[in-house]
């Protein structure tokens, strides 16, 4: 069957030839196939044009086995081609080329064309429109966390309350003074009027306390309820307070409310009282005495925030990048270092703090503790000396490295320079022996230390172990 194929497909390349003739010399069919004026050619070379429309799609028909492609690009030709290529191209008995009365007795199963009802030309398909996202329909589904533990509710309902007091006490409903500029005290007439007959009620906004007096005062419990009963409207209305899913339902009392708003008052009423007291001492020099002691508060700041971070920061070493070296060393140190808490580190000053000239270099002075024994003190430095694995190099060109000049540091020995008091309750060996020898017996009673612990010392070969 194969051979009776290539016979009849060289009948077909023979007729071809005068097809094609036909086609090219015909400005009719030219025009019917919207051939461009600039293709029209004269009379054909015997061989095939593929410039010409017409001609290009006779030779795709006559080269190609695919009867399907040929059955589509039949139906664009002229009634004349159709006629003409009925008499070349095998059909099956009954079928007709789609527009054409021309029918074929023989069978040719390999190449039988499937023939479609007749219609009209096609329409040349449409453009690809680009693919429109739907911006606002489903998305992959993000990869959730895990759910805040009930401690975790708990912190940050209670942040949010206190950031929303805070607002409420120094907003205009209340306008609250600052703890830095306490606001002049309550006529004295008047607080003595309210207190004996309750007469001249106090008003909301600018409340005037009575700051000679305590803050359980009848005049000074009245504003305080009155501020906490503004505030209880202000959390009634916030559904996040609301009882199922609140998980701190006390932040609703008024008790409750009562009690934070007179701590956040005590310390506006002392630094109402320390200036009374400057004024009264020194009128005339108040101001710059003042001064003296608001800057010697801020260093006092300073110093503990320093301390407060050099803890932080031992505690971050130990749990994330030595813990892993020597599990039973590490974690006997943790323990050491969290008696001591932040209390217990070591602070520093600058000497150079009150000097004008701030071009010169600044020293550093760090501020020994004289009640903390040797022992303590160089495990402390065992922390900071201990190396730390490196982090993942990041991708991309490195930061320029800066290295600032050291900052000289002076140790400073003199017990008396040491402005923080000693800890209380630790256990025995962690105060220094001779330090506390030298104490009164009243004081050694007062420091009242617990039993001795071992401490943690590293051997000689890298084996941790501990000794008491």
């Amino acid at each position: 069957m194969a051979d009776d194929r290539d016979v009849n497909m060289e009948g077909v390349f023979q007729n071809a030839q005068s097809l094609a003739n036909a086609a090219t010399s015909s400005s009719k069919v030219i025009a019917d196939t919207s051939t461009p004026a600039s293709n029209t050619r004269g009379p054909a070379a015997p061989s095939f044009d593929l410039d010409d429309p017409t001609t290009a799609l006779l030779a795709q028909i006559l080269h190609r086995s695919n009867t399907i492609v040929a059955d589509q690009i039949l139906r664009t030709l002229p009634d004349m081609i159709k006629d003409a290529i009925s008499q070349v191209l095998p059909l099956a008995p009954g079928q007709q080329v789609a527009g054409t009365d021309q029918k074929h007795p023989i069978v040719q199963p390999q190449q039988q064309l499937q023939i479609a009802q007749p219609q009209q030309a096609t329409q040349p398909p449409p453009a690809v429109q680009p693919m429109e996202i739907d911006r606002e329909g489903p998305r992959t589904p993000q990869r959730k966390g895990r759910a805040p533990t009930e401690k975790k509710k708990k912190l940050l309902v209670k942040k949010k309350w206190d950031r929303d007091l805070r607002a409420y006490l120094q907003g205009q409903h209340v306008g609250l003074c600052k703890v830095k500029d306490p606001s002049p005290t309550a006529d004295p007439e008047r607080v003595k009027a309210y207190n004996l007959h309750g007469r001249d009620p106090l008003t909301l906004p600018d409340p005037q306390f009575d700051w000679a007096d305590s803050l359980k005062s009848a005049w000074n419990v009245r504003l305080i309820t009155m501020m906490a009963r503004g505030f209880q409207q202000v959390v009634r209305s916030d559904p996040d307070y609301e009882t199922p899913p609140n998980p701190v339902p006390e932040l609703c009392t008024l008790t409750y409310t009562k009690n934070a708003i007179t701590e956040r008052i005590k310390k506006t009423r002392t630094e109402w009282r320390r200036r009374s007291r400057i004024q009264r001492k020194d009128p005339d020099g108040a101001s710059a005495r003042l001064k003296v002691e608001d800057e010697e508060e801020a260093k006092e700041v300073r110093r503990t925030g320093r301390r407060r971070r050099l803890y932080q920061r031992r505690l971050e070493k130990i749990k994330d990048d030595l813990a892993g070296k020597d599990p039973r060393y590490w974690e006997a140190v943790l323990k050491v270092l969290e008696e001591l808490t932040e209390d217990g580190m070591s602070s520093d000053e600058t000497e150079a703090d009150d000097e004008e000239d701030n071009n010169k270099p600044k020293i550093t002075r760090r501020i020994a503790k004289p009640w903390l024994s040797a022992e303590v003190s160089e495990l402390m430095r065992t922390i900071n000396k201990a190396p730390v694995s490196k982090k993942a190099a990041r991708r991309g060109n490195r930061a320029l490295e800066r290295k600032p000049d050291p900052r000289p540091m002076t140790d400073e020995l003199d017990p008396r320079s040491h402005t923080m008091r000693y800890m209380k309750y630790l256990p025995r060996n962690y105060y220094s022996e001779v330090w506390f020898q030298s104490l009164p017996d009243f004081e050694q009673e007062e420091i009242d230390p617990s039993p001795e612990k071992p401490l943690p010392t590293p051997s000689f070969t890298g084996v941790p172990v501990v000794h008491g």
